[in-house]
């Protein structure tokens, strides 16, 4: 099994750890919920949905995470500010898990990190994220209620075509990060289509190689120009297949997209964790209970 060149660090949120040597710890399983044009949301701007089914996928989730022994976490998407406390109240309140708080726009974000603060949620909430373009009114907002954990996302028009400019943004972002008082930071290494997978694949193991911070990405974001090119039968498939590559990659977290595709995301991936928990056995490490290795074979 390969040896990382510096060592490498876990963030532990609300019991879940994420990072590592490969195989160490399982990938951590990231749905998004409340996202643009999900079908539960029935006023984005006043915050309302349909929350019975919206419980439903929550549920479910959590019953995949049980199964598979593969870690939960939620990707709350807010468009409004009224939608940002809605949502993080809703789900915060059916889920013991941590969340990611996934803002669209500025107020949005000032919003539901003011809630945030008000009502005590932030030892749960992992902000998404901070980029190079991220104002000092989100930053200051970020260090005035607490928060502790960030998404570190490695988005520019260079990094976009070159893994190790995601890299070097890593490197940016973490100082950034730590003046406004984050402690813990995940690194999202972007991808919008097939070939920026393949980079931000590469840029996962880089940014652990060099740095030594947990690292993941939005692969399911890879998929949307397949689907039109394709038809709609081909996503479910691709998006699995999109989700494994990074994870093989030795990924800590995987964005896979909506939650309705964790039914397809958590067997896939689970399988990646089982193969390489057992190298890391392999290796030294030891067989704790409570892994996909002991939960699914």
């Amino acid at each position: 099994m390969h040896q990382f060149a510096v060592q490498q660090q876990v963030v532990e949120i609300d019991g879940i750890r994420i990072g590592g040597r490969i195989g160490e710890n399982p990938p951590v399983m990231i749905g998004s919920i409340f996202y643009r044009g999900h079908d539960v949301v029935t006023d984005p701007g006043a915050g309302e949905f349909d929350r019975p089914k919206t419980e439903d996928l929550i549920n479910r989730q959590e019953e995949l995470s049980d199964v598979t022994g593969l870690p939960a976490m939620y990707d709350v998407v807010a468009s409004s500010p009224k939608a940002a406390a809605s949502f993080l109240e809703f789900v915060a309140g059916r889920t013991r898990r941590p969340l990611l708080f996934d803002p669209i726009g500025d107020e949005a974000a000032l919003k539901g990190l003011e809630y945030i603060g008000e009502v005590g949620l932030e030892e749960r909430i992992i902000f998404n994220s901070i980029n190079p373009e991220t104002k000092d009114v989100i930053m200051k907002s970020l260090q005035s209620n607490k928060i502790k954990f960030a998404v570190l996302l490695t988005y520019s028009m260079k990094a976009l075509t070159s893994s190790g400019e995601r890299v070097n943004l890593a490197k940016y972002l973490l100082v950034k990060a730590r003046q406004a008082g984050i402690e813990k930071t995940l690194v999202d290494t972007v991808v919008i289509d097939p070939p920026t997978l393949g980079l931000a694949s590469n840029a996962i193991f880089e940014v652990k190689d060099k740095l030594g911070v947990p690292a993941g990405c939005g692969a399911h974001n890879a998929i949307s120009q397949l689907e039109s090119k394709l038809g709609a039968k081909s996503g479910v498939g691709c998006a699995t297949s999109a989700c494994v590559i990074p994870a093989t990659l030795g990924a800590d977290f995987v964005l896979y997209g909506p939650i309705e595709y964790a039914e397809f995301m958590f067997p896939a991936v689970a399988l990646v964790g089982v193969a390489y928990r057992q190298l890391y056995v392999e290796s030294g490490g030891k067989l704790e209970t409570g892994r996909p290795r002991l939960r699914i074979v």
